[in-house]
Order: structure tokens, then C-alpha cells, then sequence
């Protein structure tokens, strides 16, 4: 089992963007053979380049890459200051959407579906957009507000958190449910991840770690499974155990949210986590 995450140190500046990892991993591990779920793409400073065993292959040179959601090929789509861009496993560029231009905003998250390499995002003016591998925009809506937090779920739907509200679309863009968090003011939504085999919603939030039926009654609140600070949150699909960077502490939540015995890994005051990863 293999455990990571990115940080960034201090002295870098407030921007975040120097060093951020991506992994996919586990989540087509029952459809894709295990040759080809693992692809593994960092970002430096405007370097990309796709992780091997043989060390670091250099992709492109994109500037100020933000978020990285790679795709069941080996590809990835990447958002960074130009807009957002998917790339092959090779580097070649299959799509680039300029956000501004088009009026979209700012691109704010992204997340790649499961199977057919298209990515939900969303952007800080409150737009949830669909667009296909080769950058065909296929659906779009507006939110209350920009997005928190956004994840896919295996059926190709996405789920949204957006003005203390997770919001359910399908696959082709339709509202499907909303359901209030019921969180407190000052509580702000991190990260959000989908169990799609036992039907279960994660959610991590800067007071704590949560967990939700995806099938449930609307009215259902969000059951608490940890108290603390939040920064990164990751999910094995296959087994449904949750890792998570609680008050900078690495720990392990089991399917059910019962915290598993600690992992000896603290991050460093001077560090803060941009991503965790996880790879059965």
C-alpha cells in the first residue's frame, strides 16, 4: 500500500502552486488492467512531467499549473492560469479551453470522470461545466455559489458542495437532489470524495471529517467521524478505508468512520498539505 502527499513550504509564498502530485490509481481498478491505472503527473514551477519508475519524464512547459485530474488513459487534465488543458499520457494536447475568453471565469476545481476521460469543473463565477476529453463543452449550469468542493462518481454524475449545500447532478447535466450540511458559519468544506461501492459521501471540511448516504433522504445531516482541521482528504475505493491530514496528522478512517490505529507521519509546521494520494 502506498501512501502520499504534497506540501508546500512556507518560504515558498502564499500562492500553494510550486509542487502539487496526482495519482490515478485505484479508483478503475476493477476495469483497467494493472498495467495501465497507474499514472502518476507532478507539476514545478511551470515543469510537468509524468512520474515513472525510471525516474521523471519531462511532458510540457505550462505556466503556473494549479490542480491536476488525471484520466484512465495516462492522460490528465490540468487547470493553471491560461485556463484548462488536457493532455495525452504523451503530452500531447488534446483540448485547451481559455476560461476568460469564452466567459466562463476563472477555472476554479476540476475533476476527471471515471471512464470516459471528460472532467466536471467548475469556476469563481459560480459555473458548473462538463466538457468531453477533446474539449467539447457537453453541459453546463449555474451554482448558488463557486464550488468548495466537487467529486465524480462512478455512474459519471458529479457531486458539488456549494453555499453549505451538496448538490447531486447526473451525468448529463440535470439536477438530480440538494441537501443542507448544516455546518457551522465559520466551517469551510476542503475536499470531498465518493465511496460508490458501499454508498457513501466523504466529506472534509476545517472542523472535521464527515460522512453522508449518497442514497439517503434528502433531510438526512451529515454524520460526524473525526473532530479536527482538515487540509487533505483520499479514499481506497476497493476497500473504503479514508486517509485524511487531520491537525497535520496522517490518519486512517475505516468504512464505517472508525479511526484506525495512527500512522507514525506528522507534517512539518513549516509544510502545508496540498493533496493526498492513495494507491492499493
Amino acid at each position: 500500500m502506498f501512501h502520499s502527499f504534497a506540501t508546500d513550504r512556507t518560504n515558498r509564498g502564499p500562492s500553494m502552486r510550486n509542487h502539487l502530485a496526482a495519482l490515478f490509481g485505484v479508483w478503475l481498478g476493477l476495469a483497467m488492467p494493472p498495467a495501465v491505472f497507474a499514472s502518476i503527473w507532478s507539476a514545478e514551477h511551470d515543469d510537468l512531467a509524468r512520474v515513472e519508475k525510471s525516474g521523471r519524464v519531462q511532458i510540457a512547459f505550462i505556466a503556473d499549473v494549479q490542480t491536476l485530474s488525471p484520466t484512465s488513459d495516462g492522460g490528465t487534465w490540468l487547470t493553471a492560469a491560461n485556463g484548462l488543458w488536457s493532455l495525452s499520457r504523451d503530452g500531447e494536447v488534446r483540448a485547451h479551453i481559455d476560461f476568460v475568453n469564452r466567459g466562463f471565469g476563472g477555472v476554479f476545481r476540476a475533476n476527471a470522470a471515471a471512464y470516459d476521460g471528460s472532467v466536471w469543473t467548475s469556476s469563481d463565477v459560480a459555473l458548473l461545466l462538463h466538457f468531453a476529453m477533446n474539449g467539447p463543452l457537453e453541459h453546463g449550469t449555474t451554482l448558488s455559489a463557486p464550488a468548495a468542493a466537487l467529486a465524480t462518481d462512478l455512474d459519471q454524475s458529479v457531486w458539488v458542495i456549494t453555499n453549505g449545500e451538496l448538490v447531486h447532478f447526473s451525468s448529463d447535466g440535470k439536477w438530480l437532489e440538494t441537501r443542507s450540511l448544516h455546518f457551522a458559519a465559520d466551517e469551510l468544506a476542503v475536499a470531498l470524495a465518493i465511496d460508490a461501492l458501499r454508498g457513501r459521501v466523504w466529506i472534509a471540511t476545517t472542523q472535521g471529517i464527515y460522512q453522508l448516504a449518497s442514497r439517503a433522504e434528502s433531510t438526512a445531516s451529515p454524520v460526524t467521524s473525526l473532530r479536527g482541521e482538515t487540509a487533505a482528504l483520499a479514499i481506497d475505493p476497493m476497500s473504503g478505508i479514508v486517509l485524511a491530514i487531520v491537525d497535520g496528522v496522517l490518519v486512517a478512517l475505516d468504512d464505517a468512520g472508525k479511526r484506525l490505529p495512527a500512522f507514525d507521519l506528522r507534517v512539518e509546521e513549516s509544510e502545508q498539505p496540498l493533496a493526498l494520494l492513495h494507491d492499493a
